[in-house]
């Protein structure tokens, strides 16, 4: 058993890590050099990518039946799509604070929040 929740952990870990990485705009592939040109003078700047992953917060991260989560800004609009390991999407019920897992086969699974120019995942864990 110790094994187990041992492996379920590391696995859940890697996939954080992998998923912190990716938090950024669609648009953006990782640090890039832009230049503009203003009258006779360019300016040469380097961009670097954003990390979303602070805009929305999720607990407890290893539940039975509820996870909450919480916006950075409030007024920030964004859908909620839930996927198992297998990257299969999964039906559940949410309201404005939490998402109900209860009807969920115990396992890890990724919640997606899809924002206007950006989205974030993180994973939890069902028991």
């Amino acid at each position: 058993m110790k094994l187990k929740l041992l492996l379920l952990f590391t696995i859940c870990s890697m996939v954080s890590i992998a998923q912190s990485k990716t938090a950024t705009p669609v648009s953006s592939d990782g640090p890039a050099l832009s230049a503009g040109t203003s009258g006779s003078l360019t300016v040469a700047t380097f961009n670097e990518p954003v990390n979303y992953d602070d805009q929305i917060k999720i607990y407890p991260t290893v539940t039975e039946t509820l996870v909450y989560f919480k916006a950075a800004n409030p007024k920030l609009k964004f859908t909620i799509s839930v996927y198992d390991i297998y990257g299969k999407q999964q039906n559940i019920q949410q309201d404005k604070e939490a998402i109900d897992l209860s009807d969920l086969k115990a396992g890890i699974y990724i919640i997606k929040f899809t924002f206007k120019n950006f989205s974030v995942t993180k994973n939890i864990v069902k028991k």
